[in-house]
C-alpha cells in the first residue's frame, strides 16, 4: 500500500465563512503546533507533536556542561520559563547569562523580567522591565517600544 498517512478528526462549524479552501499551520509552540484546514463554514484541525522537550533538556545539559557561552544561558532560561519548568534553575541561568554579557540588550531584558516574575519577584522584574523599555525607546523601534510597554503592563497586572 502507498498510504503514509491516515487521519481520523472531527470537523468544527465556523462561526464565519471562507471562500476559499485554507490549510494554516497555527498554535505554534516549543513542542508542535496544530494543523487547520478551513473550507466555507467548515474547520478541520490536529495537532502535529514535536516531541523533543526530553530532547532539548538533554541538549541544555549538555551545552552547559560544555563551556557554555550567555547566550547557552539564555536559550536554557528562555526554554524552561516557556516549558513552565524549573524557575530557580531559569532564574539562575539568565543570572549567569548577564554576568557573562557587556552589553543588556532590551529583548533579553524583557525575558529576564518574566522569569523573575515567574520566581516571585514581581518588583524586581518590573525594575528589569523599565530597563529594557528605556533602551527600547532609544533604538525608535515601535515594535520594540511595544513589546517592552506589554511586558510593564503585564508585570503591574499580574
Amino acid at each position: 500500500s502507498l498510504i503514509a498517512l491516515n487521519l481520523k478528526v472531527d470537523s468544527n462549524e465556523l462561526p464565519f465563512s471562507i471562500e476559499t479552501f485554507t490549510i494554516a499551520i497555527n498554535n505554534l509552540n516549543n513542542n508542535g503546533a496544530t494543523l487547520d484546514f478551513y473550507w466555507e463554514n467548515t474547520i478541520v484541525s490536529f495537532k502535529i507533536n514535536t516531541l523533543n522537550r526530553e530532547k532539548v533538556i538533554s541538549d541544555i545539559k549538555k551545552a552547559l556542561n560544555n563551556n557554555p557561552k550567555s547566550q547557552d544561558y539564555y536559550k536554557a532560561a528562555v526554554f524552561y520559563l516557556e516549558e513552565n519548568l524549573d524557575i530557580n534553575l531559569a532564574k539562575k541561568w539568565i543570572d549567569r547569562c548577564f554576568e557573562l554579557r557587556k552589553d543588556t540588550p532590551y529583548w533579553m531584558l524583557q525575558k529576564k523580567s518574566l522569569i523573575y516574575l515567574a520566581y516571585g519577584n514581581k518588583d524586581q522584574a518590573l525594575k528589569i522591565a523599565n530597563e529594557g523599555l528605556a533602551i527600547a525607546k532609544e533604538t525608535k523601534i515601535k515594535d520594540s517600544i511595544k513589546m517592552l510597554s506589554d511586558t510593564v503592563a503585564y508585570i503591574l497586572n499580574n
